[in-house]
């Protein structure tokens, strides 16, 4: 997707100063690249897209029109699948705290609801009594140390504890209620294959020894995988970073090794939110002023810092300026940012090249996280505007006082 000068003043009549651009071609190549590379290998996968990562509801059809499983945390989430038509069996119910009222309704729409918590256990046992004459299938999700360097994590029953084992008696011994499912989800460190297949490992352990004589449909290993990046990205990180052909190759032949010559093979589920969508979104702001300040240019834009990186990582992301002037002899070294209060509110450091108070600048990269964390802070949300099949369109139109204070008393 080509951005312009002429097509950013075309696209600033529709939305202002400064929008997001959601190109949906981009999300069905990834969503295809992704997944064929992995069926390559082995066949019987699925992925279930993060709707935590970005849940424009626009990009979520979209997913959910390739066949994507709808991977939610939270009732709002799962409130998001139904209204915008996932079947209920294609969405997957995760996350550390789900409400009585969300996991009754999964369970009774058959969604894939995996158990994280005792309290969760509880609840199941309460339906159980409650429905007698329904069965429910749940999954469990496990956490357990693959690697002595990693961090614990918080998530899921703990198989070294014995918790795991102590939630699979609870479930068992309830009649109406059947194991279906294995997940987990880990922080993996530099998201790096060996790790990832450290962790299918551990799963196909757990697998042989608890469900190795049960009806076990899948087999889920959550998401966090690397999206796709430009060089001057990936040069910002200090180890490899993996791309979907490395994941698949050191994911799927463990999987289709340890269930060839079995009939009915479970399925494997990935969970990827970052990968599928990081390099679907641009960011475009207005260059405001420009101004020097103890021998440093600052370029303000009308953005901030939480458009683009609100998990504030200090990796400059890719980046252009589009602008009418071509004026290479008056290139200097600038930073640029944003119009919030906060001291590190930078966009870019230490970029080169040559800029104009009114030109435009173009931030790519930015799919992943910006919508659901981007707090009401200083000014309310710019607008979305989707790019597909050759066209614009405005998704979410400018935010508003009245939005923003919509439930407060004034």
């Amino acid at each position: 997707m080509e951005i312009t000068i002429n097509k950013i003043k075309e696209l600033m009549d529709l939305a202002g100063d400064s929008f997001y651009l959601l190109d949906l071609d981009q999300v069905e190549q990834n969503y295809n690249e992704f997944l064929t590379t992995c069926r390559n290998i082995y066949e019987n996968i699925k992925i279930a897209y993060s709707y935590k990562t970005n849940y424009i509801p626009y990009l979520c059809k979209a997913v959910n029109g390739l066949g994507a499983y709808a991977e939610v945390v939270s009732d709002m989430e799962y409130e998001l699948a139904l209204r915008i038509g996932v079947d209920p069996k294609r969405i997957i119910f995760n996350g550390p705290f789900k409400e009585y009222q969300t996991i009754e309704n999964a369970l009774l729409n058959d969604s894939l609801v995996n158990l994280d918590s005792f309290y969760e256990i509880t609840i199941l046992k309460k339906l159980s009594n409650k429905y007698k004459n329904k069965h429910f299938n749940v999954g469990i999700r496990v956490n357990f140390q693959y690697d002595n360097n990693v961090e614990q994590s918080r998530f899921g029953f703990n198989r070294e504890n014995g918790s795991f084992e102590h939630a699979l008696r609870e479930i068992r011994k309830l009649k109406n209620v059947s194991i279906i499912g294995l997940h987990c989800h880990f922080m993996v460190p530099c998201k790096s294959t060996q790790a990832y297949k450290k962790i299918l490992n551990n799963m196909l352990q757990l697998y042989e020894r608890y469900f190795l004589d049960r009806a076990i449909k899948y087999l889920d290993i959550g998401g966090g995988f690397f999206s796709k990046m430009p060089l001057s990205l990936r040069k910002q990180f200090d180890y490899s970073v993996p791309n979907y052909e490395d994941y698949a190759h050191a994911i799927a032949p463990e999987f289709k090794k340890f269930f060839s010559g079995i009939k009915n093979k479970p399925i494997l589920i990935l969970e990827p939110g970052i990968s599928l969508a990081a390099d679907t979104m641009d960011f475009v702001a207005k260059i405001i002023d420009i101004k020097k300040v103890m021998g440093r240019t600052l370029v303000l834009v009308n953005g901030s810092i939480y458009n683009i990186k609100p998990t504030m990582t200090t990796k400059n992301l890719p980046m252009k300026i589009v602008s009418r002037r071509k004026d290479e002899s008056k290139k200097k070294h600038f930073d640029i940012v944003g119009y919030s209060c906060m001291e590190n509110d930078y966009l870019y450091s230490g970029y080169w090249g040559n800029v104009s108070k009114g030109d435009y600048i173009v931030f790519k990269n930015v799919g992943a996280y910006t919508i659901v964390l981007k707090p009401p802070f200083i000014k309310p949300s710019p607008p979305i505007v989707t790019f597909e099949k050759g066209g614009y369109n405005i998704i979410r139109r400018q935010e508003t006082f009245e939005d923003v204070f919509l439930t407060y008393e004034i």
